[in-house]
């Protein structure tokens, strides 16, 4: 599925490069730990 324009797609592609390799590796540890705190609440 197909749903975000080329523009936009590119738009935050280039914001995402500006920001450094360290910060970039720590979105992408708070995402996993966002999704790990949605999985767990979940459970019974």
């Amino acid at each position: 599925m197909q749903d975000t324009s080329e523009k936009m797609q590119n738009l935050y592609h280039s914001l995402l490069m500006k920001k450094s390799g360290q910060e970039r590796l720590l979105m992408g540890f708070s995402m996993f730990e966002s999704a790990r705190k949605l999985i767990m609440a979940s459970f019974p």
